[in-house]
């Protein structure tokens, strides 16, 4: 007999597809806290909530959903829902990294970032 799934473990099985397509798939539950935790600006997440996420238990909220979906490049719509056909194609976490640290710089620092990249460039 074929298993039927509810919301929370359709949910469930499209956060797990997500973290898979970033390749972050081997990530330990406090990894996910942390890394959500740093992008989450409306407070914490605990360890418990983010198991309960992974193992169908619950769903969260839409603001938390968000912050999800940006972090492993899927549609929001998608993570929810499962509405649309696919996910994303995932930005690789280097070039996602590097940017996140290049927008936090001053604009002299970027400034040195971007001659330097300039003059790799030339050079290879």
């Amino acid at each position: 007999m074929q298993k039927t799934f509810n919301e929370k473990e359709l949910f469930s099985l499209r956060l797990k597809a997500a973290l898979e397509a970033a390749a972050l798939e081997k990530f330990k539950v406090s990894d996910i806290e942390r890394e959500f935790n740093l992008r989450y600006v409306s407070g914490t997440v605990t360890p418990q909530a983010i198991y309960k996420w992974l193992n169908g238990q619950s769903i969260p909220s839409l603001d938390k959903i968000q912050v999800l979906a940006e972090w492993l490049n899927v549609s929001p719509k998608w993570l929810k829902t499962g509405a649309e056909d696919e996910i994303l194609e995932p930005q690789s976490i280097i070039d996602k990294q590097g940017t996140e640290s290049f927008l936090q710089l001053n604009a002299e620092h970027k400034r040195l970032i971007l001659d330097l990249m300039h003059t790799l460039i030339k050079t290879y």
